[in-house]
This record gives structure tokens, sequence and C-alpha cells, in this order.
């Protein structure tokens, strides 16, 4: 039987809490109280337009830390807060990576976190088939002859605008869903017209797209054309203009571009003009400035311009220039796309702040749409390849064929995620 000293029952007598004390006041991080708000499921950023995700942290210690296993997911820790977010992905790969929470060296949390793939959508036709390209694949619709709009919604349900050709030869404007099938822009029996731009305000899912309408005379020879804006197929008409191209909403305010006006939720903004008639094609909204960009007719070429809330901007051009597409950089460099040159001896061709970079031969090549993206650059267009007219994207400058080559393609649109 082992026999128990005196000298152990008084030290338990004189020191029973000391343990209990010592523990208590070192307040370790790993035992520490831990929480995040709002709790994070997993992180899902997009491609083209990321946007960031904050959480606030409430802990026992300030000893704690976020760790990612992937270089191209940012962590900022700033006080209680930590924020995640990521630079575009402009390539066709998703990226994935792993978020510890930790204090000291406890892990509390484990988050996965996924950046999707570029996803682009370009529209236009192939051998006079309206088709659209979807990362390359392509899609032909049995819809008509043209695709000049398209938008994607996060559903993945694709809006088509364009046009097809009745028995008669006429041109028919139409916009198009799987869901909605082909529905005409023309009103009247005796008119033709086409359709340009779609766009879909996600926030409070409305549908809205521009064409054009022409009566047509046929004894006279003559046709008088209108131009039209539609909110969920209900048709605004504008009587003071022949054309409608552009159609976006920005902060809850709807701006359709007409052909010397723009409409920013009906108040009328003039386009100033400059030399002998000014050809608006597109339109940006960027910290509440309204972008347009075109080209105006100097004499006897087209030389490029763009209008800030109205006011024009003109670039020096010896020869043919036009522009159809433009982006914001988030520095405010502005970036338009198009061509240079005269048609059938054409290059595809952007601007940065005025200065021209040529993508493609003089061959009949041009850029329709370009984007700015925090640090890089996508402008899609066509140019020849063996004589045949290719959908091309380049991507930072480099180029890739968006059609095989087969068949003459051309691009109007596109849509970037």
């Amino acid at each position: 039987m082992k026999k128990f000293h005196l000298k152990h029952l008084v030290s338990a007598f004189l020191f029973p809490v000391l343990p209990a004390l010592g523990f208590i006041a070192c307040d370790r991080p790993e035992n520490a109280d831990f929480s995040v708000s709002p709790e994070p499921t997993e992180l899902v950023f997009e491609a083209a337009y990321p946007t960031s995700y904050t959480f606030q942290i409430a802990s026992g210690t300030d000893d704690w830390e976020i760790v990612s296993d992937a270089e191209w997911l940012i962590v900022k820790k700033e006080n209680n807060n930590v924020t995640f977010a990521a630079n575009p992905n402009v390539t066709f790969n998703d990226l994935s990576a792993t978020v510890n929470f930790k204090t000291g060296k406890k892990t509390r949390m484990t988050v996965s976190a996924t950046q999707k793939a570029l996803q682009v959508y370009a529209a236009g036709n192939e051998n006079n088939v309206a088709t659209y390209w979807h990362n390359g694949r392509k899609v032909p619709m049995e819809i008509g002859q043209a695709l000049n709009g398209i938008y994607v919604t996060q559903d993945g349900t694709v809006h088509l605008v364009g046009a097809y050709s009745t028995d008669m030869a006429v041109s028919i404007g139409f916009y198009y869903t799987a869901a909605t099938g082909r529905i005409p822009t023309i009103t009247h029996e005796k008119g033709q017209g086409n359709a340009f731009s779609v766009f879909v305000d996600e926030s409070k899912d409305n549908v809205y797209y521009t064409s054009h309408e022409g009566l047509i005379d046929y004894e006279a020879g003559t046709s008088v054309y209108t131009a039209s804006y539609w909110e969920n197929h209900m048709q605004f008409p504008e009587e003071e203009s022949m054309t409608a191209s552009d159609i976006l909403v920005d902060n809850n305010k709807l701006y359709v571009l007409f052909d010397i006006f723009y409409k920013a939720d009906n108040r009328k903004v003039e386009l100033e003009n400059a030399g002998q008639g000014i050809y608006p094609n597109c339109m940006t909204v960027h910290n509440g400035d309204v972008y347009v960009a075109g080209y105006y007719l100097d004499v006897d070429k087209y030389c490029p311009a763009y209008w800030i809330n109205g006011k024009i901007k003109t670039l020096p051009t010896a020869v043919n220039s036009q522009v159809y597409g433009i982006s914001i950089a988030e520095n405010g460099d502005i970036y338009l796309a198009g061509s240079e040159g005269n048609y059938g001896e054409r290059a595809a061709a952007y601007w940065k702040n005025g200065e021209k970079t040529v993508l493609s031969d003089y061959n009949n090549g041009c850029a329709g749409d370009v984007f700015a993206l925090d640090g890089h650059l996508i402008v899609t267009g066509f140019a020849p390849v063996n004589d045949i007219s290719t959908a091309k994207i380049w991507i930072d400058g480099v180029e890739t064929n968006i059609s095989d080559g087969t068949a003459d393609a051309w691009i109007e649109d596109t849509f970037i995620r």
C-alpha cells in the first residue's frame, strides 16, 4: 500500500488553485472566442467583373490571421475586417483556393473560393446565318441572317436581337430568347427595319432593346424611319430620331443612344456636332459620366470621336477611321475600338487615350468591342484568314480565332462575364 506523506498533503492544501489561475491568465489564441459575420460559405468570383466580399471578425485575441493557398485570391486585413477580392480572370480556366481562418496555430474555419473562367459570347453571323459563339463554340441560330446584340444573364439565358428577311426580301428586326421565341420589332404592315442592342437589368428583371422601323411607300419608292426602344416588349417610339443604337441601365437610370443625342431617363442630351455630320454608335457610363463613341465626317473621310456628357473629343486621322466600341478603365483611361482604312482595305484597331494600335493587316479587318479590365484589355472583331473573314479575340495583344475559318464570319456585338 502506497503511503501519502504529510508534506504532499500540506502542499495540496497550500496551493490548490494555482494551476487553474495560471491557465485563465494565459488566454491562448487557440482557446479564445472567435466568430465571422456574416458566416461565410463558398466565395465565388466572376471572371471579368469580380466583386469583393467583406467579413467582420469577432475574436478574443488580436492574434488571428487568414491564410490562402492561392496567389490569385487577394486577402486584405484591416482592424476587425477582412476583405477577399480578385483581379479579372482573363483565362478560360476556373481558379480555386482554400482559405483558413486561424487563431494562433488553431484553424477555426475553412472556406473554399472559386473564380470562374472567362465567358465570351460573340454575336454576328456566319455565312449569312445568325450565329453566336460561346468561348469559341459555334451556336448557329435558325432565326435570321444576322445578330446585332447579345446579353447573357446570370442564369445563362441568352438574349439576342438582330434581323431576318421575309420572302419579299424585307428586313425585319427581332428580339429572341429560347423561352420567348422570335418577337418582331416591326409594327406596321408596310414596315421594315432592324434591332440593334439589348440589355437586361437583372436587379429588376427588365429587358430593354432598340430598333428602327421604316414605313415603305412602294409606289413612290421612299421610306421614313423612326427609332424606338422597348421595355419588356413595350414599344417607345422616338419621333425625333431615325436610329437607336445602344441601350443600358446604370445606377437605376435608363440610357438610350439615338442618332445625334442620347436620353438619360428621358432627359435629352444633344451630342456636340463636328464636320459634316456625326455617327455615334456605342455608349457607357463611368462614375456618373456618360461616354459616347463613334465617328464624324470630315470633308472626305470619317474620323474617330467620343463625347463626354455631350461634349465632343475628336481624334486626328489621315485616313478613314471608324469607332464601334468604347470602354473606360478604372483609372479613367479611354479605349475605343474600330477600324482604320477604306472598306476592303481596313484594319482592326483600338485607341487608348487617342493613341492608335493596329491589330490586323489592312485587308478588311475591324474591331467591334473593347473591354478594359483592371490591367487587362480584351478586343473582339474579325479579320481575314486565307481570304476568309474570321471572328477573332485579342486578349492583352494575343490573337485567337473565335470562328473556325471554314466560312465567312463577322462579329457585331460581344458580351463578357
